[in-house]
């Protein structure tokens, strides 16, 4: 009777054993999480590394394309994060990715916008405290853009008017 009990357990250990091996997450898996994880704590560097082994080793897998696109935007370079996207896309044919490729292209050439239209030397500079600005009439201005910061605020006009305000 011992026997067989030492026998079950033995075969109890081996099957529980043998199951815990199978939990264990596969390379790409590990590498996708530890993407997003970088990806979340600004580390796209590391991110972009990970979303890489990811593709290498499974082509197919979109959230690695998107996550490796995320990481190029970050750091403002929508050229290569545009780039990944169409090689995911051409891979997978995966709408989301294609939608992706259309809203970058859109905050890509909205940025380029910004820098072009903004000619700082052409605006007048006006530096106020928010009761000064209460005062001048604003109130009046239709407001193109705000810029709100810790301890310096900024409101650009219509016409090109700049109020920043602040400590």
């Amino acid at each position: 009777m011992k026997k067989l009990i030492s026998i079950l357990l033995t075969i109890s250990i081996v099957f529980s054993l043998a199951s815990c091996a199978k939990a264990q997450k596969p390379d790409w898996q590990t590498s996708l999480d530890l993407g997003q994880k970088y990806l979340l704590d600004g580390n796209y560097e590391q991110a972009i590394i990970e979303f890489n082994k990811v593709i290498e080793i499974k082509p197919k897998n979109v959230e690695a394309y998107i996550g490796l696109a995320e990481a190029y935007a970050a750091q403002g370079d929508y050229d290569s994060a545009i780039s990944v996207l169409e090689q995911g896309y051409a891979e997978t044919g995966n709408q989301s990715l294609q939608d992706k490729i259309n809203e970058l292209r859109g905050l890509a050439v909205s940025q380029t916008e910004v820098v072009a239209t903004a000619d700082v030397t052409t605006l007048p500079e006006t530096t106020a405290t928010p009761e000064s600005i209460a005062n001048q009439d604003i109130d009046s201005q239709i407001i193109k853009q705000v810029s709100l910061g810790s301890s310096h605020s900024a409101a650009i006009t219509a016409d090109g008017s700049l109020y920043m305000w602040g400590r």
